[in-house]
């Protein structure tokens, strides 16, 4: 979810239309990357994105994730994993893109529905951090799920 000043309207004006959907190509998009994220081929191409009267723009996309974890099997097969998953954009500093939680991570960590179980793990939970990283090109957003 993102706001774009320049794609707002007073519905008023247009047959009280509050909401519309728009190709994703035809407009602009953050640049949100999984640092972690080993393959690309596993997610369903979503063309299109909705925009409400007040510029709020929803992309919502079901994303597989397929990412490399550090496996510490010393306690097998009582053993913990502890796995990231970092968002971030590569090119817009915070001043440009931000980004924020949606949800709670107890909210996360509840909802079955969006993770995948193969009944060889379970979740036990996701933490989250918030941060700002700092380099020569700018600063940077960042959020990272554990």
């Amino acid at each position: 979810v993102w706001d774009d000043e320049f794609l707002s309207w007073n519905s008023s004006m247009f047959d009280e239309i509050r909401e519309i959907s728009l190709p994703l190509s035809a407009i602009w998009a953050p640049d949100i990357i999984i640092n972690e994220y080993v393959d690309t081929e596993r997610s369903p191409d979503l063309p299109y994105v909705y925009v409400n009267s007040s510029g709020t723009i929803k992309h919502s996309k079901p994303i597989q994730v397929v990412s490399a974890c550090n496996l510490e099997t010393y306690a097998f097969p009582f053993d913990v994993q502890n796995c990231s998953l970092t968002f971030s954009s590569i090119l817009h500093t915070v001043e440009d893109v931000d980004l924020a939680f949606l949800r709670s991570t107890e909210d996360i960590t509840h909802d079955q529905k969006a993770f995948l179980n193969d009944s060889e793990w379970e979740l036990l939970s996701v933490s989250s951090t918030y941060r700002i990283l700092q380099n020569s090109a700018g600063d940077f957003a960042q959020i990272q799920f554990n």
